[in-house]
C-alpha cells in the first residue's frame, strides 16, 4: 500500500519543481488532493482495524480485571491505556507519508508566497506609477486653476471698472439732457405758438386783393400795371393783387 503512495508523491514533486505556472500548479494541487483523500481513506481503513483491536483488548481487560485482584487489574488497565495511546499514533503507521506531504505542502506555500510577493511587488510598482502620475496630474490642474484663478480675477476687476465707467457716462448723459431739456422744451413751445398762429392762415381763405387808399401809389401802380406786375379788381378798381408767376392761383 506503501510504494505506489510513495511514487505519486515523489511525481507530484518533481512536477511542482518543473513547471511553476499557473495551470500546472492548479493541476498539481489537485492531483494532491485526490492523493490526500486516498491516503486519507487508507487511513481511516488502518484507524477501523486499531478501533477493532482495541476493542477485543479492552474486552479481555475487563475480564482479567474481574478475575484478579486490584494490583493485577491496575497493571492491565496501564498497558491497555500504554497500548491505545501507541496505537493513535499516524506517523507509527505511516511516517514516511506524513513527512512527504508536509515537504508538499511547505513548497506549495513557498511557490505560492514566492508568487504572492512578486505580484505584490508588481503591484506596488505599478501603484507608486499611477500615483506619481496622479501627482503630476494634480499639480497640473493646480497650476492651471491657480492661473483661471487670476484670470477671473483679472476679469472681475475689468468687469466692475466698465461698471463703474458705464454709470459714470450714464450719469453724464443724464445731465446732459437734463440741461438740454428746457431749451428743447422753449423751442417745442415756439414751435407749437407759431404753428397756432399759421394754422388759421393755412386753413382759412384769404383775399387776395388789397384797397390802395393812399394818393402817392397811383402813378406806381400803373407802371406795376402796365409791365404786368399787378392787376386790379375786376369791379373794384381801387383793390389790387401781384400776380402769382408760378401757377397763376396764388390765394385762391
Amino acid at each position: 500500500m506503501q510504494t505506489p503512495l510513495r511514487y505519486n508523491t515523489w511525481q507530484f514533486i518533481a512536477l511542482v519543481m518543473e513547471e511553476y505556472n499557473n495551470d500546472r500548479l492548479r493541476e498539481a494541487c489537485v492531483e494532491l488532493r485526490e492523493i490526500i483523500a486516498n491516503n486519507k481513506a487508507h487511513l481511516d481503513d488502518l484507524q477501523e482495524q486499531i478501533d477493532e483491536s482495541k476493542a477485543g483488548n479492552t474486552t479481555i481487560d475487563r475480564l482479567q480485571i474481574g478475575k484478579a485482584g486490584p494490583v493485577a487489574a491496575l497493571e492491565t488497565m496501564k498497558h491497555s491505556l500504554a497500548y491505545m495511546k501507541g496505537g493513535l499514533k499516524v506517523s507509527d503507521c505511516q511516517p514516511n507519508f506524513v513527512l512527504t506531504s508536509e515537504k508538499i505542502l511547505i513548497s506549495c506555500a513557498k511557490i505560492w508566497k514566492n508568487r504572492t510577493k512578486t505580484e505584490i511587488q508588481e503591484l506596488l510598482v505599478e501603484e507608486k506609477i499611477k500615483q506619481s502620475s496622479l501627482n503630476e496630474e494634480k499639480k497640473r490642474i493646480e497650476v492651471c486653476l491657480n492661473e483661471n484663478k487670476q484670470l477671473l480675477e483679472v476679469h472681475l476687476k475689468e468687469k466692475t471698472r466698465l461698471e463703474s465707467k458705464q454709470e459714470e457716462i450714464e450719469e453724464q448723459r443724464i445731465s446732459e439732457l437734463e440741461e438740454k431739456l428746457p431749451r428743447v422744451i422753449r423751442a417745442y413751445e415756439d414751435i407749437k405758438s407759431n404753428l397756432d398762429l399759421t394754422r388759421p392762415l393755412q386753413l382759412g381763405k384769404r383775399d387776395t386783393y388789397i384797397e390802395v387808399t393812399s394818393s402817392v401809389w397811383p402813378y406806381f401802380l400803373e407802371i406795376l400795371e402796365a409791365n404786368g406786375i399787378v392787376e386790379r379788381h375786376p369791379t373794384d378798381k381801387k383793390r389790387i393783387r401781384i400776380i402769382d408767376f408760378s401757377d397763376g392761383q396764388f390765394g385762391s
